[in-house]
């Protein structure tokens, strides 16, 4: 007797889209080029409950937005050339000391500035 053993179905994996026709394509990205006001009619009121528990978390949640906590003005990214021997050792010694580079850069500004103004005045 062969007794062929029956492996369970898989459900059959889409097709990529890279792997699709244009007609392909178009049908199967169609539901986004509908406007999402009521995605498939699943939104509705909050229960009594689900208010409550969306107010205790609100409540806990920080007053800023998501990020980086703003420090003094805030940050502004700045593209400078440093000299690649300077920059590892900077790197080497940010690592060594726990504090990252842009922490090491704002220090070495301010003691310049600082000893630039003591000598000024």
């Amino acid at each position: 007797m062969n007794k062929s053993k029956s492996t369970p179905s898989r459900p059959e994996t889409p097709k990529r889209f890279q792997d699709m026709t244009a007609e392909e394509l178009a049908a199967e990205t169609a539901q986004y080029d509908a406007e999402m006001l009521d995605p498939v009619g699943q939104t509705k009121p909050l229960s009594r409950q689900m208010r409550a528990r969306h107010e205790r978390v609100m409540r806990k949640a920080p007053r800023h937005p998501g990020g980086r906590p703003r420090v003094g003005k805030g940050a502004v990214m700045v593209g400078v050339s440093i000299e690649r021997g300077l920059l590892e050792d900077a790197d080497a010694y940010s690592k060594k000391s726990g504090i990252s580079r842009s922490e090491l850069v704002a220090t070495g500004l301010r003691m310049a500035m600082k000893r630039k103004n003591k000598s000024a005045g």
